[in-house]
């Protein structure tokens, strides 16, 4: 199996920086087996800096301790250095240990939670700085909430009731401009169509691909194509245009980033709408299992197969992952080896064959040329940019 760099061997430096008003505490150790990302293949690289503001609720215990969430932000850390080869990184840079919060500050409120931190870790926002409200599990506070960023680098706050890793980068995620990724079901095909929007025989599950961070999912796994075109980091993609059928091989996302991984394409009858596709091989399924041993890895892991993404200009979700028609089962996401599924406009995608040992995938994609569909909704002429909108608080995970 290849994996990206000295996968399971190495251990990653700790990017933690303790300022003048922060209690003293020891290093933060990362799991012995984490993946390794020394530099940005694209040769530049952000630090996000993250401030840490623990809040406990007059009246609560908490319930977990300041190294308990300071290893979490390490291992985030290490998620996304390796998924973006070095290109994306986070930084403590001041962490408080728990402080109590009056009971007349409403924590079940984003707002005042958000506010009351500010002041309490003397927050200065800014581009790539990020604050981090953490509140007791036990606590009635929001469980997880963030601000919705525009651009990778805008910088944001989010608010997480917990210490799993996987939710505190989700919400980092919104903070650096990823988006929910979510899946389509439609009661007789896979995709959806393209100029009339959603039809009602299909819904979207906003949190559906659970193979992404950004979506349902507890467990760590390669990012999709969508989210790694959004962070910047997506090497290497066969981009087709129309014309005859093609037949490719694909590495399965765990493979390095200088592998041949993810093909995408526009549909040509209505441009405004990209398809991604990659191959998912079970080994995906393990490759953070030492960073991070998920419990519900077992009902996230999903079977081997080739995943299609497409967006849709009328969603602000990243992306949605086509599913199988009638099967509601943890692998209606993924096409079988030998499986064909017609797309919109003629297009299609047939699984070949997967070659277990090789970690490959190889796929024919039928891109049949069209003309832009004039007057479609997804083709209407773009205006002129304006003043970029405020940032929206994502509702995010409830509670399990």
């Amino acid at each position: 199996m290849r994996t990206r760099g000295p996968l399971l061997t190495t251990t990653l430096a700790v990017l933690l920086v303790v300022g003048a008003a922060v209690p003293s505490a020891g290093a933060v150790e990362r799991p012995a087996a984490v993946p390794a990302a020394a530099s940005s293949a694209t040769g530049t690289s952000t630090t996000h800096d993250v401030t840490v503001v623990m809040l406990a609720p007059e009246g609560t215990a908490p319930d977990y301790t300041r190294d308990e969430a300071l290893h979490s932000l390490a291992v985030v850390d290490a998620f996304y250095a390796n998924e973006t080869d070095g290109a994306v990184r986070l930084r403590v840079v001041a962490a408080t240990d728990w402080l109590t919060m009056p009971t007349s500050v409403d924590c079940t409120d984003f707002d005042p939670l958000v506010e009351y931190g500010r002041k309490r870790a003397g927050f200065v926002g800014g581009a790539d700085r990020h604050l981090l409200v953490m509140t007791p599990e036990g606590s009635d506070c929001e469980y997880a909430l963030g601000q919705q960023a525009s651009t990778l680098d805008a910088g944001g706050v989010a608010t997480v009731a917990t210490t799993d890793p996987t939710t505190i980068a989700h919400e980092l995620g919104h903070t650096m401009s990823l988006q929910h990724t979510s899946s389509v079901r439609c009661a007789s095909r896979w995709d959806l169509g393209s100029a009339t929007g959603l039809p009602s025989s299909c819904t979207r599950d906003e949190y559906g691909n659970v193979s992404d961070i950004m979506g349902g999912g507890s467990t760590f796994y390669p990012f999709t194509a969508v989210s790694l075109a959004h962070l910047g980091a997506l090497r290497h993609p066969v981009v087709l245009t129309c014309g005859a059928p093609r037949r490719i091989t694909v590495s399965t996302m765990s493979a390095p980033s200088s592998a041949q991984r993810v093909v995408t394409w526009r549909n040509p009858a209505h441009p405004g709408v990209a398809y991604y596709l990659q191959f998912r091989d079970v080994v995906d399924n393990l490759l953070y299992a030492q960073l991070y041993p998920s419990p519900r890895a077992a009902q996230d892991d999903a079977p081997t197969g080739i995943e299609v993404t497409r967006t849709d200009p009328r969603e602000r979700e990243g992306g949605s992952v086509l599913t199988r028609p009638g099967d509601s089962s943890n692998g209606s996401r993924r096409i079988r080896a030998g499986e064909r599924v017609p797309l919109d406009d003629g297009m299609s995608v047939q699984a070949v064959s997967f070659d277990g040992a090789a970690h490959t995938a190889t796929v024919d994609v039928a891109v049949p040329c069209a003309r832009p569909a004039t007057g479609a909704p997804d083709e209407a002429p773009r205006a002129a940019p304006g003043p970029a909108p405020a940032p929206a608080v994502v509702q995010d995970r409830i509670r399990a």
